[in-house]
């Protein structure tokens, strides 16, 4: 089964790209990071798979690293009206991004938390726990710093100024939001600068987080039917998902015991 199939209480992401025209200091700086990536042989591609990997901050990228922030600061001022728009309407929203300075750009900003790194849990769970409860209506968070291990329900609405090149972070991000607990279907929406450096890095990055998608849909279904070889088929319609997902840490005679206790067949 499909992730859709399983958790149909979860709402599917529609995610929207909002194209933002930049100034022409970062465009100069953009296009010599086109520059430096051609002289040495390097394409975007090469560059999100070495994010992967984690050897983005290796000397090759010192150009496109300096020209994706300059990049996202260029966005600043589109998510801050962004933002105002999501004040006068009372909408919660969270913001995220892969760089300080779009955070911190909300730091002090009435109605406002931000998560950043260098912050404890407790930090964050205190941050989290303000939003959640109606203490705060707006959240800029990191990615990395804020794109586990909380839960931001009550928004169905997420800014992405910019994003990581690691598709997976992103994913964690968003999720964030598309959680047990949310009762709404969620928009995503992502500033995306005029230029190809971005243009690319977006679509490598989106095809990227898709396929895996695709992947761990495929590896359910390849999942649930070695599990039903092996213990056989529940009453009714009593395999889910979740429950696979919860056993396969397990040794298999505690697999077997979970898998007894939820009706199926003794051998």
């Amino acid at each position: 089964r499909l992730r859709k199939d399983v958790l149909p209480e979860l709402p599917e992401k529609i995610r929207q790209d909002v194209p933002v025209e930049i100034q022409a200091a970062a465009r100069r700086m953009a296009d010599a990071a086109v520059a430096a990536l051609a002289a040495k042989g390097i394409t975007i591609e090469d560059a999100v798979a070495a994010a992967e990997l984690g050897r983005f901050n290796d000397k090759d990228f010192a150009e496109l690293s300096r020209a994706r922030e300059q990049l996202a600061r260029a966005l600043i001022p589109a998510a801050l009206e962004m933002a105002e728009s999501y004040e006068d309407s009372g909408e919660p929203v969270v913001i995220w991004s892969d760089h300080r300075a779009p955070v911190e750009a909300f730091k002090g900003r009435p109605g406002w938390a931000v998560i950043e790194g260098g912050m404890t849990g407790a930090q964050k769970t205190a941050v989290e726990n303000a939003f959640q409860d109606g203490r705060r209506n707006g959240l800029a968070c990191s990615i990395k710093a804020g794109g586990t291990a909380i839960t931001l329900t009550r928004a169905a609405h997420e800014l992405f100024v910019d994003i990581s090149y690691v598709p997976g972070e992103n994913e964690q991000a968003e999720d964030r939001c598309v959680r047990h607990g949310q009762t709404r279907g969620v928009l995503i929406r992502r500033l995306c600068p005029d230029h190809i450096i971005a243009k690319n890095a977006m679509d490598i990055v989106t095809a990227k987080m898709e396929l895996v998608r695709g992947t761990v849909d495929a590896a359910a279904v390849s999942l649930r039917a070695v599990v039903l070889v092996a213990f056989g088929e529940p009453d009714g319609d009593q395999f889910q998902f979740g429950l696979v997902a919860h056993v396969l840490p397990l040794r298999p005679r505690s697999v077997l015991r979970r898998w007894r206790g939820r009706g199926a067949p003794r051998r």
